[in-house]
Order: C-alpha cells, then sequence, then structure tokens
C-alpha cells in the first residue's frame, strides 16, 4: 500500500472505531500489517468499516416467576386461605375441628394448607351463596327439647320464687328481732347494728337510731295506733329540721299482744326515720357496726 492508501484507511477506521490501533483488527483486515495489504482487500476493508452495522437483535429478560406455593401448582395462595378461614368463620365455623367438619361433609380436603384452586373456588362458592342448611330436627326430638325448656322454665320460676319467700322469712326475722330490742332492757352498745341476711347487710332498729344521732336535726313529731280494714296500724312522723321536711312511717307487724302500742309505734318512727336519714350516714354505721363485729347473722331454720 501506499502511503496515501495507508492514511485513507486509518481516516475510515478512526471514524468507526475512534482509534488507530490495528491490534484486534484481524476479523476485519485480511492482514495485520497494512503495508502488505492487497488492494482489493483494502476495497472490502473500506467498504465493510462504511457500511452499517446491524445491531444484534435484544433479548427480553425474563421475569422471574413467583415460586408456587406447595406441591400442586394450582395450589392456593396465603391470601385465598386467609380469605376462605374469614368466611368460614363468619357462617360459625371458626374452630379447626368445625372446619374440618364442614370441609369434609362437603367432600372437600379437611384441612385448607391441602386444598387447590378448584377446591377453593367451590368452597367460597358454597359459602358465599349457597350456604349450608341446618339439618330439620326430628318432630320427636323437637318436642323433647321444647319440654326440656319448658321444665328448666319452671324450675328456674320456683327457684326465683323459693329465694324470694326465704328472703321474705328473714326479712320478717330481722323485723321479730327488732321488736324484741324494743320490748326487752339492754345495756346501752350491746344491741347489734347490723343484720346479715344472707349476704346482704342492713341496720337494725338500733343501727338506725344511732345514724339518726349522728345526722341531727330530726324530730320526732307524732306516733299514733289507727284501724285500718279491721287491723291495728301503728303511724309515725318525724321531721327533717335542716330541710323542714316530714317524714311518714307505718308499721303493722307485732308478735306480742301486750306490747302492741309500744312495738308499732316504735316500728313506725324506725321506718320513718330510716327514709329520713342519709343513705350515706345508715352505710357507715354498718361499715363501723362490721368493723366492731356487732353484727348479728340471721340464718333460715
Amino acid at each position: 500500500m501506499t502511503d496515501k492508501q495507508i492514511g485513507r484507511l486509518v481516516e475510515v477506521v478512526g471514524r468507526k472505531y475512534k482509534t488507530v490501533e490495528w491490534n484486534g483488527l484481524e476479523g476485519i483486515l485480511v492482514g495485520e500489517d497494512m503495508k502488505f495489504t492487497a488492494l482489493n482487500e483494502i476495497k472490502d476493508s473500506v467498504k465493510f468499516l462504511n457500511e452499517p452495522k446491524e445491531k444484534p437483535p435484544e433479548t427480553k429478560k425474563e421475569t422471574p416467576k413467583e415460586p408456587l406455593v406447595g406441591v400442586d401448582s394450582k395450589a392456593m395462595t396465603r391470601k385465598q386461605k386467609e380469605f376462605l378461614h374469614s368466611l368460614l368463620n363468619q357462617q360459625g365455623y371458626n374452630d379447626r375441628e368445625k372446619k374440618s367438619a364442614w370441609l369434609s361433609r362437603n367432600n372437600l380436603p379437611e384441612r385448607i394448607d391441602e386444598m387447590t384452586q378448584d377446591d377453593a373456588s367451590r368452597a367460597i362458592d358454597l359459602l358465599k351463596n349457597k350456604p349450608e342448611k341446618q339439618p330439620k330436627k326430628d318432630v320427636a326430638e323437637t318436642a323433647v327439647v321444647d319440654a326440656n325448656v319448658e321444665v328448666k322454665k319452671i324450675i328456674e320460676t320456683d327457684q326465683k320464687k323459693m329465694k324470694l319467700a326465704t328472703e321474705q322469712i328473714l326479712i320478717k326475722k330481722a323485723d321479730d328481732l327488732d321488736e324484741r330490742l324494743i320490748i326487752e332492757e339492754h345495756v346501752e352498745g350491746t344491741e347489734p347494728l347490723v343484720y346479715q341476711i344472707k349476704d346482704k347487710y342492713t341496720p337494725s332498729i338500733a343501727g338506725i337510731f344511732e345514724a339518726c344521732r349522728r345526722t341531727g336535726n330530726i324530730k320526732i313529731e307524732d306516733g299514733k295506733l289507727e284501724k285500718e280494714d279491721n287491723k291495728t296500724v301503728g303511724k309515725a312522723w318525724v321531721r327533717d329540721m335542716k330541710n323542714n321536711n316530714v317524714i311518714f312511717g307505718v308499721a303493722e307487724r307485732y308478735t306480742n299482744e301486750e306490747y302492741k302500742v309500744t312495738t308499732l309505734i316504735n316500728k313506725a318512727i324506725r321506718n320513718a326515720l330510716r327514709r329520713a336519714v342519709p343513705k350515706k350516714t345508715l352505710d357507715e354505721v354498718v361499715k363501723e357496726g362490721l368493723e366492731a363485729k356487732s353484727v348479728l347473722i340471721i340464718r333460715e331454720l
């Protein structure tokens, strides 16, 4: 090659590859040294260098697929399992045994983890669109259940009546004890301040008079006996001096005919005072009576 030809080839190669180094161009030029390259080879090289090179076809990168859940290619996803669990819970199948029983009745795998997509679709369809019907009870079975319910109601009613009757008996016993406190002489401070009736505590007549003393400004205005419906009743009136209110009390039970007047009037005063004294003061007397063990437990005989 002449120097001019070499220069021309260097110019073409430089534009194409931005270099004038010949190492690595054996695939383009026949000879590594341009001085020993034939003229027809130079033409082929220049032609090859000037022709636009075709870009290799782009290969699309494949997106890695999400690993399958379970062995079956149609296994359920985690979200599908959670959704099926929630549907079963809504239908009342909220533990493993109930869920397994329902799945088994509908010819499905007993464990949700073992179900396929097809199994899940069928289960969801059954739960959403065709809720399971409860089997009809036999007429005889229904009658027995109804009878048992009725018997249970009767027993509960009788128990409530017995409990109420027992409480009434104990309350009457407490009232009778108040009568004894009214009639009999007691050393001051020895009378019980509190009665215990089952799990309840109530102030005795002594406790009520103590609460009245602490409250103050309460005056007993009157007490008398009257005939009502062929029986004698005691009536009493007390005045709340602070609020200028008159409170009325009545009593009709007594056990000792000799002390009928004393008993009925004092019980009527007791009932009026109990209404006049603030509940807070009565509660304080009961509390102090319990602490001082001034309690009389009333039991059923």
